[in-house]
């Protein structure tokens, strides 16, 4: 009698739990992915030529002051830059490879 009540109850919890340990998983491959990048802060002078000319011929962020450059190869070795403007306020960010082409998401 008492394995009809604890046999089911068993199946809902793991039931129920299947989900956590699922999230736990993808948060954990996630954290590997951030880990296979190489990511360093640049001064803005730093940034490749073929950049700073993307930069200077955009309309809508020539005149924008650049708060922040990130340098990221991949785990392939493929390196593009992140770059974040001050728009009014606001944040803007592009990403640029190294050949000075916008990379759009």
């Amino acid at each position: 009698m008492k394995t009809r009540f604890i046999f089911p109850a068993l199946m809902v919890f793991a039931l129920a739990a299947s989900p956590m340990m699922v999230n736990a998983q993808t948060q954990e491959i996630e954290k590997m992915v951030m880990t296979n990048q190489d990511k360093v802060k640049l001064d803005p002078e730093q940034l490749p030529p073929a950049v700073k000319t993307a930069i200077a011929t955009d309309e809508t962020i020539a005149d924008l002051s650049i708060t922040e450059a990130w340098q990221i190869t991949d785990e392939k070795g493929a390196t593009h830059f992140k770059i974040k403007f001050d728009n009014g306020g606001e944040e803007l960010v592009k990403k640029f490879d190294i050949n000075g082409k916008e990379i759009k998401e």
